[in-house]
Formats: C-alpha cells, structure tokens, sequence
C-alpha cells in the first residue's frame, strides 16, 4: 500500500462511503452517495485498488438484468488507514470550526448536517 495518498475532497468523499458500506458497492452507487460524478469515480477507485486501499470484484448475480457490475470495498489494510484518517480528520475539523471553516468533512455529512434529510446513511466516524 502506498504511504502516500492525496487526500482530496472527492477522494475523502469516496472513502467515507466505502467505511460506512454495510456491503460491497458498485461505482454509481458510490457515485450517487457521494454527490460526485462518475468521472471522478472511476478514475479514483482505480486509483485507490492500484494503492491497495480498494479491492475490486465482479458481481456475479445471474438473476440481475443488464451488464454485470464491478463492485468495490476497503481492503482490511484500506480500512484501518481511513478509520485513523477520518479521527484525525475529525480532531483538524473540530479546530477549523471553532475557526469558523470547514474543509476536511465529507461532502456528504455537510449536507446531512444543513439538510437533514440528505445523508441516507448514519455512520458514526
């Protein structure tokens, strides 16, 4: 696994929503949860599976119409790393809104803190 990921907002987004998946997801779905489109997605799946934080599979239910979906998970490894991310994201996110700013939070709980009907998941972080 890489030491280094960048940890942009789309890329924070993307991995908040595989921590909080209950079960693997497929790249539109994340791309919906996520508020992001689906050519920032792929790109940064692809990304995260070559880096080891990511691991990918084919979906393999026969009984399902349409093309067969990639679905996608944290690696153990991948979801340790964002559990100490997303604590120490959220230490560096107390002190900026106590600044009044706010960068570090995924862009789906800002919406679920201002709409509270906008965050369909409830993961604790």
């Amino acid at each position: 696994m890489g030491i280094y990921l960048r940890l942009t907002p789309a890329t924070k987004d993307i991995l908040y929503q595989l921590y909080c998946a209950t079960e693997d997801v497929w790249g539109l779905q994340l791309s919906r949860r996520a508020g992001r489109p689906t050519g920032t997605v792929y790109p940064l799946l692809d990304r995260l599976e070559r880096e080891g934080f990511v691991q990918s599979r084919w979906d393999d239910d026969s009984r399902r119409s349409g093309p067969r979906r990639r679905l996608y998970a944290l690696t153990p490894a991948g979801r340790v790393w964002v559990q100490q991310k997303l604590k120490l994201s959220a230490i560096v996110t107390k002190q900026q809104r106590s600044k009044g700013v706010d960068y570090d939070t995924p862009k789906t709980i800002r919406q679920s803190r201002s709409h509270p009907s906008a965050g369909d998941q409830a993961c604790p972080v």
